[in-house]
């Protein structure tokens, strides 16, 4: 049996990554009909903080971060 494609929310929904020291809180908004997409705001609690610019790899781009984040849950927010 193949796969279904995943079914993307129509109304915006709120993520929230919970772990024993750290809670992670993103809210989902879709630009309407289209639009350019517009800045929102995310909260963002963790432990620690880079702000880099992706070097392209293939067909897309690569963010190195530090070795002892290895195995951790990192975030991405596309600033621009």
């Amino acid at each position: 049996m193949a796969d279904e494609p995943t079914k993307v929310a129509d109304e915006p929904t709120n993520l929230v990554i919970e772990t024993e020291d750290k809670k992670i809180e993103v809210e989902d908004k879709k630009p309407e009909n289209n639009q350019p997409k517009t800045k929102i705001e995310f909260k963002v609690i963790g432990v620690e903080m880079l702000r880099k610019e992706p070097s392209e790899q293939g067909a897309g781009g690569i963010v190195y971060v530090p070795r002892k984040w290895v195995g951790h849950s990192v975030v991405l927010i596309l600033e621009d």
